[in-house]
């Protein structure tokens, strides 16, 4: 069964420590407060371990929100 988006986002929050953190399956991550290099690259080693999809930097710049990675992870599977 495929994860809501509501999810997706919790368990981005939760893995990458930003559960404090307010946003929404449209904010880019770079305008997430808290958000810096350390964050990309671990929201990269999260969707490869929990998802099995590898992304590079790149891709964050075209999957720049939840949704959009989100859409994306779920084409995958």
């Amino acid at each position: 069964m495929e994860e809501t988006i509501e999810i997706f986002i919790d368990r981005i929050k939760q893995n990458l420590n930003v559960d404090t953190v307010i946003f929404d399956m449209n904010t880019p991550f770079k305008e997430i407060e808290k958000w810096d290099s350390l964050s990309n690259m671990g929201l990269l080693a999260f969707i490869d371990q929990d998802y099995g999809i590898i992304l590079d930097y790149d891709d964050l710049l075209k999957y720049d929100n939840p949704l959009k990675l989100y859409n994306y992870v779920y084409s995958k599977k």
